[in-house]
């Protein structure tokens, strides 16, 4: 456990320059089967950058998180945080956190969740209460993991994605499943974030757009990705017969 704390430390003192992108996406390919969901599919993060996906259900966005996770394969070339993903997937992981759209968390204490992730990630437990405030979660640490609201848990998942402190964190449609009032706190938290690491995140809400985004990657299966600005997407998305 020692040696992987050491290891969790020299991950943060290793970050990538501020000239150097964080992902690199060169030619991706994804298909499943007869069906392709992206083809020739480039783009690069920097530094403190957040990128939105965007594109309907089933236009790769999720599957595209999978392969920069390094758990699905795709045609291309692929780095993330300098590491071929093909190659050195694992490493690269080490480097990024992630958020899925549903928290699975088992009948602990918040504590104790949080505990696990740290023997896990190798990372020392003192950044607990630093993470809990972070996400708004002071002073519920001894508070039953089933018992917290929807909005909580993904805040305890967004936590737990902080432990290690990445340089990347992915962020799959983490407000899906909320309230207004949940996922406006979400956001308000992942705000609060932007600047400090590369943040790369799918949504259906354009005020998460509005928001966060730096920029928005858009795909779409029957047409090639784009990459736009906050301001043209804003244009674009309420233009009659926008893509959704």
């Amino acid at each position: 456990l020692a040696g992987r704390r050491r290891s969790a430390r020299a991950r943060r003192r290793a970050r990538l320059p501020s000239s150097q992108p964080t992902i690199f996406a060169a030619g991706l390919e994804k298909s499943y089967g007869e069906r392709r969901l992206f083809s020739e599919l480039s783009f690069s993060t920097m530094p403190g950058e957040c990128l939105l996906l965007w594109g309907s259900n089933g236009a790769g966005k999720s599957s595209l998180m999978r392969c920069l996770l390094g758990i699905e394969p795709c045609g291309g070339s692929l780095t993330v945080a300098g590491l071929d993903v093909a190659k050195d997937g694992a490493a690269a992981r080490e480097r990024v956190g992630y958020l899925s759209q549903e928290f699975a968390g088992y009948d602990w204490t918040v504590r104790r969740a949080m505990e696990f992730v740290c023997e896990v990630r190798g990372d020392d437990e003192q950044c607990i209460p630093v993470l809990l405030s972070l996400c708004g979660l002071a002073g519920q640490e001894d508070k039953a993991v089933p018992a917290l609201s929807g909005g909580m848990k993904q805040k305890l998942a967004l936590a737990q994605a902080l432990v290690g402190d990445p340089e990347i964190l992915l962020l799959d449609e983490p407000c899906s499943s909320l309230d207004l009032k949940s996922r406006r706190e979400l956001v308000a938290v992942l705000a609060r974030l932007k600047g400090t690491r590369t943040i790369v995140m799918t949504s259906h809400h354009v005020e998460e757009v509005e928001a966060l985004a730096d920029r928005v990657l858009w795909l779409d299966s029957e047409s090639p990705a784009r990459m736009l600005r906050p301001e043209a997407f804003s244009v674009e998305i309420l233009a009659p017969g926008a893509r959704s």
